[in-house]
């Protein structure tokens, strides 16, 4: 299952002393998803265990109701921080999280400030589309984007960065070299092109980036600036699959 996502009703508070202190044992806390799809409670021998991502926080559902999810928070080596009304909530199992840095100063910011991040996921986005179209931050974040232009060569738009940064936010904290990648596929039956052009404040490099009918490209996306967003995009080589 590839991840999906709500958002968070109630406001979940941090630890009580503001930071994280070493408390032994598991810490519990009730979540209020918007939408509790595929929110569930782990089978037999807690296989199949849900996890809810929140900002920099891991919580592993532990048992639900119809509009809750009992869960312990902080699992992960994650660190317990405040969470707003309306924060993204990315659900899935174990399988579908990549790997993380942890703040080891404690101070509830989930990545050490001095770390250039390279997140990896891979959960395939396919896409149909009859007209020229702008790509999510979500489908890039997804891995793999598998694209059909229908009919004849398409141009495709990236996120603008805001919405990029903003997206890379809900896993781990953007700065200058904050980076992951992703793979465009051209599923396309006749000679048709698809074309990737740049959103606002997101430079190409090269400028010029084509896909052929069963070609696949490589991108790397890197933050350039993450106050007044910037990032770049560079393509990493065309194969034919």
């Amino acid at each position: 299952m590839s991840l999906s996502t709500t958002t968070l009703s109630i406001a979940i508070g941090g630890p009580p002393s503001g930071i994280n202190s070493a408390i032994p044992g598991p810490i519990f806390v009730v979540v209020t998803p918007a939408s509790m799809t595929n929110i569930v409670a782990p089978g037999p021998n807690k296989q199949n265990r849900t996890i809810l991502w929140i900002d920099r926080e891991a919580f592993e559902v532990v048992s639900v109701t119809t509009t809750t999810a009992t869960c312990v928070r902080a699992v992960w080596g994650t660190l317990q921080t405040p969470h707003s009304v309306g924060a993204t909530i990315y659900v899935g199992k174990e399988s579908d999280f990549s790997s993380f840095l942890q703040d080891t100063a404690g101070l509830g910011l989930g990545l050490k400030d001095s770390m250039a991040v390279s997140i990896e996921l891979c959960h395939p986005v396919t896409l149909n589309t009859a007209a020229d179209s702008t790509l999510l931050p979500e489908q890039m974040l997804a891995g793999q984007i598998e694209m059909d232009p229908n009919g004849a060569g398409r141009t495709v738009t990236t996120p603008t960065a805001t919405d990029i940064i903003t997206a890379l936010q809900a896993r781990c904290r953007p700065q200058i070299g904050t980076s992951f990648q992703f793979d465009i596929t051209n599923t396309a039956d006749a000679s048709e092109t698809l074309t990737l052009s740049a959103g606002v404040g997101v430079t190409l490099s090269p400028t010029s980036q084509a896909i052929a009918q069963n070609n696949s490209k490589r991108f790397k996306v890197v933050v350039t600036d993450p106050v007044t967003p910037a990032v770049t995009i560079y393509s990493l080589g065309t194969a034919t699959t």
